[in-house]
């Protein structure tokens, strides 16, 4: 067996680890790219929908952890999660034909459907007139709005109310994990005037 020079071994070494670095360095840069085009949609679509962007990015990073290929159990598609009847309503509402399956794999076209779900869902609970809406459309985004009644003829309109009403374990875990997740992106106050 012939035994391989060692200076031609740390060439090899040498080119193999800087492939390496320049390959993760080419990730890193696309992962970026990608992070910053999300976060100019999430901006585009809170101004659209009145919906503070921390919020939306709160909602994005509990239902698919910023990862656009995802699909949920039942279906759900992308980054917030898209169902096919949110859909159908954000097009029936902006008089648009179906929009195919296919589209809600675009984050463009997923954060703008799932902002104006979300948007519809606090301007709802807003004019029932509770307190906080927030808690109310949160649970509606994930258990619908049919539920969400349920649990608010059952607990009424005082946010603690209404989340000791919620009978999912998941959906209240679900709206605490995002307001707690909207909390922690609140800027810290400085105490400065």
């Amino acid at each position: 067996m012939t035994r391989i020079p060692q200076a031609v071994l740390f060439r090899v070494l040498y080119i193999a680890l800087v492939t390496l670095v320049i390959l993760f360095l080419i990730g890193l840069s696309s992962n970026v790219r990608q992070s910053r085009a999300i976060e100019m949609l999430i901006l585009e679509a809170s101004r659209l929908e009145s919906i503070h962007p921390r919020l939306l990015s709160a909602v994005i990073s509990q239902e698919s952890g910023f990862n656009p290929g995802v699909r949920g159990e039942a279906g759900e598609i992308g980054l917030m999660q898209i169902t096919a009847g949110a859909v159908e309503d954000w097009a029936r509402e902006h008089d648009l034909d179906p929009i195919p399956e296919e589209s809600l794999w675009n984050p463009q076209t997923n954060i703008a459907v799932g902002a104006w779900y979300l948007g519809r869902a606090i301007r709802h609970w807003e004019k029932e007139k509770c307190r906080d809406p927030l808690p109310f459309a949160l649970a509606e985004y994930n258990a619908g709005r049919s539920t969400v009644a349920r649990w608010v003829d059952a607990g009424g309109k005082k946010p603690d109310n209404f989340l000791d009403a919620i009978t999912y374990p998941t959906t209240r875990n679900y709206v605490d994990d995002i307001l707690e997740n909207f909390e922690q992106l609140q800027p810290k106050s400085t105490g400065v005037q």
